[in-house]
Order: structure tokens, then sequence, then C-alpha cells
């Protein structure tokens, strides 16, 4: 299924509606038909990096494990997919004390990055200079060649896609 949300790259609070358009396949959002049962049901895994890392190993991912200096914490990012023709990434991330890390959204994209927050709270800003708390359920679409960090005071878990990949900024 390839398709694209119909508005501007913004925040959209939990419980809003999406509306859905099909879009040429180079430009659309393709989201997996089959979502691993793992990806959705978090409600009862204790937010701790350990207990996720366990939660999400039947999903096999390839981890990348970081230490967050500047908050002493652990950024993590498992990649679901990765098309090598794009740079584009399906991930999912598990930041405890921790950044995303300062990056910009490669071009080339329907948009640059799209988050959902699976638990947890990411404190993020959109792309019109508005800071946001993100919760469970709660959707952001950041614009291709955009820059910005977002941080996890205590703890976060979302799944994210960039259509184009990223370039981490120093």
């Amino acid at each position: 299924m390839i398709s694209e949300f119909s508005f501007e790259p913004s925040f959209v609070p939990s419980g809003e509606a999406l509306s859905v358009t099909e879009v040429d396949e180079s430009l659309g959002l393709m989201i997996p038909l089959h979502m691993p049962h793992e990806i959705i049901h978090l409600k009862h895994v204790p937010p701790t990096v350990d207990a996720m890392m366990d939660h999400f190993m039947p999903l096999g991912l390839e981890w990348h494990c970081e230490t967050d200096l500047e908050r002493g914490g652990s950024r993590l990012t498992g990649v679901l997919n990765r098309d090598r023709e794009s740079g584009g990434l399906w991930t999912v991330v598990i930041l405890e004390r921790a950044g995303t890390g300062k990056h910009r959204h490669n071009d080339g994209g329907a948009y640059g990055e799209f988050v959902v927050t699976l638990a947890g709270e990411l404190d993020d800003v959109l792309d019109n200079g508005k800071a946001v708390t993100l919760r469970r359920g709660d959707v952001v679409f950041h614009a291709a060649n955009t820059l910005h960090e977002a941080t996890a005071l205590q703890f976060w878990v979302g799944l994210c896609h960039q259509p184009r990949g990223s370039t981490r900024m120093a």
C-alpha cells in the first residue's frame, strides 16, 4: 500500500484522524500491511531499555547502541527495514535519558521524518519552532532538509520512518 498523509508535516495529537490519499510510488509513505505485534503491544512492558530489548528480541533487529554523554543515558536504534537504493529507514528507537542526536533529514522524499510515539514522552520542536511533548499515539512529521534533535528526559520508544535517511550533524 502506498500512501501519503494529505497535510503539511506537522504534529498530530493522538485521537485525531489522519486522511490518507494514494500518491506516486516514489514519494509515498509505505505502510507495512503486517506490523509485528511487538511494535504495537508495549502497554505492559516496563519502561526500561532491558525490558524493551527483551520485548523486541523476536524481531531480530540490527541494533545500534550509543551513550548520550551529555545526558548520561542510552540511545538505541533497531533497523526494521533499510532501503539501500533510496537510503530510507524504518526504525524502532529507544531513548532513556537521551537525545536523538542532532540530524538533518535528507531531501528527496515527501517528508523528512515520520515519528509515532509508542511509549514514554519525547520533547521535540516542530519545523515551525513550536516545542511539543509527544506521548503514546502521537505522530509528528518533519519536512525534508530540516535539522533537529529530540530528547527523552526519562524514557521513550518510537517508530520512525525517514524516506531518504538522515545525516548526523556535530
